[in-house]
């Protein structure tokens, strides 16, 4: 924490006069080892012309750690290709893997072997059977589906 010290000030006599007093270097120098010496913890006391600012005025750097971290985790779980909405999280607490959803989980996995059926049935089982037999053309041959368990 940086901070700035201002010292001297407008005085008002008691004619009502006001005085405006400015510190010698000698007495700005004292006030300065004064603050710089002192122990950890312990008081600084200074006269009612003297005040200290913090130079640097936002928030504490750990006041926005929760919402950085928030968006870390989100683009790890987006890098890894789980969806946010699968992942349960209680109370900000770390990631239950046990609680994914796995419904949406075997969707998705449906969905791929769905596309891996169609890849193997209409481009790699014609050509492995047309490779058997001279001659034979391209969809000239039995008709074969793939299927993967639970249909």
């Amino acid at each position: 924490m940086t901070l700035h010290f201002k010292m001297g000030g407008d005085k008002h006599t008691e004619t009502g006069a006001v005085v405006t007093t400015i510190p010698t270097n000698d007495e700005i120098l004292s006030a300065k080892q004064f603050i710089e010496n002192r122990m950890p913890g312990e008081d600084i006391y200074t006269d009612i012309f003297t005040a200290a600012e913090e130079v640097y005025k936002g928030g504490k750097a750990g006041d926005r750690i929760d919402s950085y971290l928030e968006a870390y985790k989100e683009r790890v779980l987006l890098g890894l290709g789980i969806p946010m909405a699968v992942v349960t999280t209680a109370g900000g607490a770390e990631i239950k893997w046990g609680s994914l959803q796995m419904d949406m989980v075997e969707d998705e996995i449906r969905e791929y072997q769905q596309v891996l059926e169609v890849l193997n049935d209409d481009y790699v089982t014609p050509r492995l059977l047309m490779n058997l037999r001279p001659g034979r053309a391209l969809g000239d041959g039995p008709e074969v589906q793939t299927r993967f368990g639970d249909n």
